[in-house]
């Protein structure tokens, strides 16, 4: 990996982010994240089409919808960096949030990404989203079913994720995977149903070996003097899905050394572990010799499922922001 690229690149993305839309977007998360979405997409970062992408989302959109908020910003990125006719995409994008509307899914941030999610599920392969938006209702009203405490609009961009899979039971096998995981020290609470998720989204492995897998990746980052945060728990699941544990986790660290040694993000030391472990996922997905031929369509619809995560957090702060301040 090219540490120093990555990371150059990653900086100049912020950078400029930071001076076009200085009067749109208070605080830096959301800038961040949309960095990331770039260096964790297909396509490079070019700041005048992700701004005639945001302006359109805006102008196709109605008065007074999440659409025009801060959100916007985070959703260009996703399409942008995803896909190469992204401007045309955005009708189809509101045809999917509107299926996901009527199917009692709540407005707001986390569904444009779920919907944003399912049109890359898509781009692809042929599927009904019909079908597929009920299937990840049912597949949400069991996540209630489990954890009723733990789940809500936020995972809806998950609930599409595992629905795209079309497995059989499979909050039921993401359920063993979240009590296995306690037994081994991870702690229970969101992030941790979070990581059982991404565990379940399917993989060649039975699921006490993915567990062990999972376990080695928490103990390594102990072995490195990185405390392994709740917040952690879904870039574990990740990097427990390739060979070699120690060395990528030393990669992450070295990753994230190299992150807070610029001045802009110094003190995000959360944000530069997350950055970083998706970077060593992205590197190793571009050499086949390393991730077998059966988990590569997984760890990228894994990467995606977390880098869609990542998005909806950011512009749901993002839009909460100007919805307090009033702003328009």
């Amino acid at each position: 990996m090219d540490v120093n690229q990555s990371i150059t690149t990653y900086t100049d993305i912020f950078e400029t982010l930071k001076k076009q839309l200085r009067w749109k977007v208070s605080g830096n998360q959301l800038l961040m994240t949309i960095a990331s979405t770039y260096l964790t997409g297909e396509n490079t970062f070019d700041s005048e089409r992700f701004l005639v992408i945001a302006d359109e989302i805006k102008a196709q959109s109605k008065p007074f919808s999440i659409w025009r908020s801060p959100s916007r910003f985070g959703i260009a990125a996703v399409l942008d960096a995803h896909f190469d006719d992204a401007a045309e995409q955005i009708r189809q994008l509101f045809q999917v949030y509107d299926q996901m509307t009527a199917a009692k899914f709540h407005r707001g941030p986390f569904t444009c990404i779920a919907a944003a999610t399912l049109l890359m599920q898509g781009k692809n392969e042929d599927i009904d989203t019909d079908v597929i938006i009920a299937r990840a209702k049912r597949i949400y009203k069991d996540m209630k079913d489990e954890h009723i405490l733990l789940t809500s609009s936020q995972d809806y961009p998950m609930a599409i994720s595992l629905a795209c899979q079309n497995k059989e039971d499979i909050i039921q096998e993401a359920e063993q995977h979240y009590q296995r995981l306690h037994l081994h020290g991870f702690r229970k609470g969101n992030d941790l149903q979070f990581l059982s998720h991404i565990l379940a989204l399917g993989h060649p492995y039975s699921g006490q070996s993915l567990v062990s897998n999972t376990a080695d990746v928490f103990d390594a980052f102990k072995g490195i003097d990185l405390k392994p945060k709740p917040s952690y728990y879904p870039f574990i699941g990740m990097l427990a899905l390739l060979p070699d544990v120690e060395q990528h986790v030393q990669m992450v660290k070295e990753l994230y050394s190299k992150l807070r040694m610029q001045k802009h993000f110094k003190w995000q030391k959360d944000m530069n572990i997350m950055l970083a472990a998706g970077l060593v996922v992205k590197d190793q997905l571009k050499d086949r010799s390393i991730v077998d031929a059966s988990l590569f369509t997984i760890m990228e619809s894994v990467l995606q499922a977390q880098q869609a995560a990542m998005t909806a957090a950011a512009v749901s702060s993002a839009a909460a922001a100007q919805n307090n301040s009033g702003s328009n």
